[in-house]
């Protein structure tokens, strides 16, 4: 994967999630698990660049990388 590429995909996933879901965090963190996943699966490791744009981003993350976890 490119430099950023994965973190560009995921900030348009974060935002339209949010959009569209924004009364549901169960399914913003569902979506951003398997997302993250798909994008580890091409060697993704900027997850960092979209810490904080959502916080079930946040936990989805914890949850995939446990280094994540405060």
């Amino acid at each position: 994967m490119g430099f950023g590429s994965g973190s560009d995909i995921m900030t348009s996933v974060i935002l339209g999630t949010k959009l569209r879901f924004k009364h549901d965090p169960d399914i913003r963190r569902d979506i951003y698990g398997i997302v993250i996943a798909a994008l580890d699966g091409h060697d993704w490791d900027t997850h960092d660049e979209c810490w904080g744009m959502d916080e079930e981003y946040n936990e989805a993350l914890k949850e995939t990388h446990p280094a994540f976890r405060d």
